[in-house]
């Protein structure tokens, strides 16, 4: 008959097995509790952090493990300049949110409003600095095609306009462009162009440096002719032919 053998209970094990239980619950213990400690916003430039954070309805201390980020991101997603975002949680309690902005295309002085890149309008609770004026009422569809053209255009180009002018070709009754702009400037010239014509206006830097230094005057880049005609104000004024510039190649 065999002996049945006693087993004795390893306390220095068992210590482990209980200590490292206790650390497990209190890792999640304290996870679950652990606050927000930081928002860092990141991408955000026309957009302040106080914008955000309002919409976000952040409160303090809240826990960061339990918070929906599905629910905060599309918040945030209603803020007409936003784009797109994107939310992280990091293990030190940092909330960091990554912001992508749509462009403020132009204000419409008409409705008092901004446009933006996805044809949204946002009222103006703020000013932008460096954002061309439309001062004049625009068809509808007219508007649209504006709005689709500009989303192709240079930003850095588009803040070198400081007002749009809508202005059709009308002569004897008859309108020859419905779909034409006269666009003023920072640096003093205007350009004259239309829908059709918009893309030629990203290589606007090229022609201007090819002007002498000093010339102000008009850009036509309405498709009227194969070149650029720049006529001075001067030559204007005198109805005198202009000068001919090449368009760049690039300028489709």
């Amino acid at each position: 008959m065999e002996k049945k053998v006693k087993r004795k209970l390893n306390i220095k094990a068992l210590l482990v097995i209980l200590l490292l239980l206790y650390l497990i619950i209190m890792l999640i213990y304290y996870s679950f509790k652990m606050p927000i400690k930081n928002v860092n916003i990141k991408g955000n430039e026309l957009l302040s952090r106080e914008e955000i954070t309002s919409v976000s309805k952040l409160k303090e201390n809240s826990s960061l493990l339990l918070l929906n980020t599905y629910s905060l991101k599309k918040k945030i997603e209603k803020i007409p300049l936003v784009k797109s975002v994107s939310i992280k949680k990091k293990l030190n309690g940092v909330l960091e949110i990554n912001i992508e902005e749509e462009k403020v295309l132009f204000f419409y002085l008409v409705n008092d409003l901004y446009v933006l890149t996805n044809n949204k309008e946002m009222n103006k609770d703020n000013t932008y600095l460096g954002i061309p004026t439309l001062i004049n009422y625009t068809p509808t569809d007219i508007l649209a095609s504006l709005v689709k053209k500009l989303t192709n255009i240079d930003y850095d180009i588009i803040k070198l306009i400081s007002e749009i002018e809508y202005s059709p070709d009308i002569k004897n009754d008859i309108t020859i462009d419905e779909f034409r702009f006269i666009l003023k400037m920072n640096d003093g010239n205007r350009v004259i162009i239309n829908i059709a014509n918009f893309n030629k206006l990203n290589s606007y830097k090229k022609l201007y440096a090819t002007i002498d230094e000093g010339k102000l005057g008009t850009f036509y880049l309405d498709g009227a002719r194969s070149n650029v005609l720049f006529r001075t104000y001067e030559a204007e004024a005198k109805n005198e032919v202009g000068e001919e510039y090449e368009l760049p190649k690039d300028a489709a």
